[in-house]
């Protein structure tokens, strides 16, 4: 089914017809044959993770216990003060290149999905002992984990930059439409696992205290020009700015129903184009923690058991055990 899902995803849509697609997956698993998937792809123009909870809500059954919808915010203004914001929310002053290595090269047209899965309430407290948020935590275990996966290969780098999504919406607001920016968050690999979740959770405070999610902004225009250029796409295959992405969502605290059937797992899928061989999608549903691991085997192959060494990072966290640093 995973397979079938990253095939799915990884198939360009049509740009004559409406910039989604559904399609229902069964006889995947021969021992439960009532169970079956539905895969929704959609385009980024069209939604980012938040809207995507949307989308599902939308799908399914009513629940009389749902929160209320949450009025939409005002347009945002993309005058000076929004262009400032967003060059600071990207930490926008003396550039500094991000390490090469070898999870950084330019990717194919394929993709293989993995997930790593931790109960959320263990994970949440485990993050809180070290003095962070889930998604501080979460930052940290991937970084982890890629350090272990580079030191296997023969690479240290004394720091991984991670791009963190940051959204501009109010809490509840599921419109369509992609409302986010990013976050980049480079984090030391040579401290422990408590000092790792320590620094991520001041970087990100700090740039949280301003408005959120303005980097789109200037990204726009800087991406715009290079496209007019022609520069794009070779720059999104020697970007050097960010080693990987991370996209974290709050899912429903309870199970959904579709068409009075039972919704097991909700598993995110966020694709990624140009140089980066590894990325993670998170999202919280019914009390588990889900990652999916999204990777081109040509840069991250089956052997590396990068899924693996992910799950040793979260179980780690979700146990209240420390680490050692590297």
């Amino acid at each position: 089914m995973l397979g079938d899902a990253a095939d799915l995803a990884c198939t360009p849509l049509d740009r004559a017809r409406p910039l989604w697609a559904a399609r229902w997956l069964t006889g995947w698993d021969e021992t439960a044959a009532r169970r079956g998937a539905l895969v929704v792809v959609l385009h980024h123009v069209l939604v980012d993770g938040v809207g995507g909870l949307g989308v599902l809500a939308a799908l399914a059954d009513p629940d009389d216990e749902a929160d209320p919808p949450v009025p939409a915010p005002g347009a945002r203004r993309a005058g000076a003060s929004a262009w400032l914001h967003g060059l600071l929310e990207l930490g926008i002053g003396i550039p500094r290149l991000a390490s090469r290595t070898s999870l950084n090269r330019p990717t194919g047209p394929r993709r293989r999905l993995d997930v790593a899965r931790v109960p959320l309430a263990a994970f949440r407290d485990g993050a809180h002992r070290h003095g962070g948020t889930v998604n501080d935590a979460m930052v940290a275990a991937v970084v982890g984990a890629l350090t272990d996966l580079l030191a296997r290969r023969g690479e240290h780098p004394s720091r991984l930059v991670v791009s963190v999504p940051v959204t501009a919406r109010q809490a509840g607001d599921r419109r369509a439409g992609n409302d986010n920016g990013v976050l980049p968050v480079a984090v030391p690999t040579g401290v422990d696992r408590a000092g790792r979740v320590r620094h991520i959770s001041t970087a990100t405070e700090r740039r949280k205290a301003r408005p959120r999610g303005r980097s789109a902004l200037p990204l726009g225009a800087t991406f715009r020009a290079l496209a007019a250029l022609g520069w794009f796409r070779w720059f999104i295959e020697h970007q050097r700015l960010v080693h990987t992405f991370e996209t974290n969502v709050r899912g429903p605290a309870r199970r959904l129903r579709i068409a009075g059937h039972d919704v097991s797992a909700v598993l995110p899928v966020a694709v990624n184009p140009g140089n980066v061989g590894a990325s993670f999608a998170v999202l919280s549903y019914a009390g588990e923690l889900a990652v999916t691991v999204i990777r081109d085997p040509r840069v991250v192959p089956d052997d590396d058991d990068l899924v693996g060494l992910l799950t040793d990072q979260l179980h780690t966290f979700a146990q209240g055990l420390s680490a050692p640093a590297p």
